[in-house]
């Protein structure tokens, strides 16, 4: 039964990503400009399935990716055969995608961003316009996207110091882990304390565990297991993406 429902869910995924495809061929056949203006719809919807893909599973299948990627590559394959400077075209793409891959790649590294947030990035901006694009852009989506993220960890940080998990990390800082400061100070910042029964009634990898360690919290009187923050990224990047744009029209 769930494998059938899967199965339905692929097969209407993959019409609608034709129906967007038809839309930006339909755009491109009569202008320029509408072509962008079916390219940006196709970025909005892309950005609102991953955003209830990473709030409802914290995670985008790769079979999704795949169907993405594909969209992406047919999209860019409709562009090249339209236009004069083709050649031009396949440069800028591949130059942008490059550092747009690199720069991904060293979030991740960094563990700022997961390996679905940096496949979603690489994937939006191989379908933005090359008319559209621009190297500043990309890099004040990048400065914006580290911006919003310390800020995201720098609050999970305060909350884990100050708040009710504060005596949980106290108790495993004190009895469990002997780690250095700035150890303490990185688990504080990209962990957090869930209720166990919350972590219970979690399906798929919503939490990524770090410690197998039960610790009964007096403040709140619950049991609780630390385990890597999943904030919803994605929405992270959706917001920087869209005031990037703000500030180029502003600029």
């Amino acid at each position: 039964m769930l494998t059938k429902r899967s199965n339905i869910n692929q097969i209407i995924f993959r019409i609608g990503l034709l129906i967007l495809l038809i839309l930006y061929l339909t755009g491109l056949i009569i202008s320029t400009e509408n072509a962008d203006f079916f390219a940006q719809i196709a970025i909005a919807t892309i950005f609102l399935f991953s955003l209830y893909c990473d709030i409802k599973f914290r995670i985008i299948s790769n079979e999704r990716f795949k169907d993405l990627f594909l969209f992406s590559f047919i999209l860019n394959f409709m562009n090249i055969i339209s236009m004069q400077n083709a050649l031009i075209f396949i440069i800028l793409k591949l130059i942008s995608s490059i550092m747009t891959f690199i720069l991904s790649l060293t979030l991740f590294s960094l563990t700022i961003i997961g390996g679905s947030d940096g496949k979603l990035i690489v994937l939006i901006f191989s379908i933005i316009p090359v008319n559209l694009f621009s190297f500043s852009f990309l890099m004040k989506f990048f400065l914006l996207l580290s911006i919003c993220f310390i800020v995201v960890f720098a609050i999970n940080f305060c909350t884990n110091v100050i708040g009710v998990n504060k005596y949980s990390f106290e108790i495993l800082f004190e009895f469990y882990i002997n780690v250095t400061v700035f150890k303490r100070i990185f688990i504080k910042a990209f962990y957090r304390f869930f209720n166990v029964a919350d972590v219970k009634e979690v399906k798929n990898d919503k939490f990524h565990i770090l410690a197998f360690y039960l610790i009964y919290n007096n403040n709140t009187n619950v049991f609780q297991i630390l385990a890597h923050l999943r904030a919803p990224l994605v929405l992270v990047c959706i917001i920087s993406y869209y005031i990037t744009n703000i500030l180029k029209i502003g600029i």
